[in-house]
């Protein structure tokens, strides 16, 4: 039996925050932060020694941008996605027994079922690790006869 689904949906800011939500790595807690810690430490060593006075400045001024960009790191991803030349544009996907294929005006990816080692569910969708990468696929722009087809991939 062959199975073949198609559809279309736009790179949008609500696809890129559920993308990066259900998709990205996050340390959380005092782990997250432990590069601004080790950074703002050897800034207060350099400053202590006296003669350093212009770099230790920059090294405290550094771990004040590495916290923020941990604080904010979502923020900053989404908004790095939306100027992106892809931001807004139409991706046609298709699933089938081959894999799964998109395509944009600027990007074409095919992953074979061969090449995927790995699917993780996540709550909207599910993440597919090939040896190249990671590429998260929304349910919500799937049928249920598609996230079915999708599931029954899982090792």
């Amino acid at each position: 039996m062959s199975f073949s689904f198609e559809t279309t949906f736009q790179l949008n800011k609500a696809f890129y925050h559920e993308c990066f939500e259900q998709s990205a790595n996050k340390t959380t807690g005092l782990k997250a932060y432990s590069k601004a810690l080790v950074l703002l430490i050897l800034g207060f060593a350099t400053s202590a020694i006296g003669q350093l006075g212009h770099l230790s400045m920059f090294i405290i001024v550094l771990s004040i941008v590495e916290a923020m960009s941990v604080y904010w790191q979502q923020t900053w991803w989404v908004w790095r996605q939306l100027i992106a030349k892809e931001s807004n544009s139409e991706v046609s996907l298709t699933i089938d027994d081959e894999g799964i294929k998109t395509n944009t005006p600027y990007h074409q990816l095919t992953l074979t079922w061969s090449i995927i080692h790995q699917i993780t569910l996540t709550e909207k969708g599910c993440i597919f690790h090939y040896d190249k990468g990671r590429y998260y696929l929304s349910f919500s722009h799937l049928n249920d006869e598609a996230v079915n087809f999708v599931k029954t991939h899982i090792n």
